[in-house]
């Protein structure tokens, strides 16, 4: 029993070197490694050989094990946050409810999207340029400054949907 319980402290010592003290929020963020692959970038914590996301970590450290089928929410919308407070359970279902009404389901697409080397207006005129001929993708992507992907994939309505 000795030996768990120092395992445990070890382990919430090594879990809260990794997270920030709370902001003016009350968020407390994981600063922490974070996964890119299933998870979409939230926090991930390992202990004794048990990898798990930084925010279950903290609810469980907090409140217990999560019960099957239910999910570690936010209530802050934070998703490195592991503050206790700002985490609740909820079916897949809540999950969504919750995402809908805080308006969380919007896709940034063209323009707004954060990477957009271009404005739709932009997009538009180099279509058009396209079509025109006398221009090849590799001549197009040199002018700005992009990769021939990137001209490619604009040519094809794979990015920049909404131009």
């Amino acid at each position: 029993m000795k030996k768990s319980k120092g395992l445990l402290a070890h382990a919430k010592n090594r879990f809260y070197a990794q997270v920030l003290l709370p902001n003016e929020n009350g968020c407390m963020i994981w600063i922490g490694y974070k996964t890119l692959s299933n998870h979409r970038g939230y926090g991930e914590f390992t202990s004794q050989k048990n990898r798990k996301l930084a925010h279950h970590y903290s609810y469980e450290l907090h409140n217990g094990s999560i019960p099957k089928g239910l999910l570690v929410l936010h209530r802050c919308d934070i998703r490195n946050c592991v503050a206790p407070d700002h985490l609740f359970l909820g079916t897949a279902k809540d999950n969504a409810v919750d995402r809908n009404n805080k308006r969380r389901n919007h896709e940034p697409a063209g323009e707004d999207q954060y990477l957009a080397k271009f404005t739709n207006e932009k997009v538009r005129e180099i279509r058009a340029t396209y079509q025109k001929g006398g221009f090849t993708t590799r001549q197009l992507a040199k002018k700005y400054n992009v990769s021939q992907c990137t001209i490619q994939y604009m040519l094809a309505h794979k990015t920049y949907k909404t131009a």
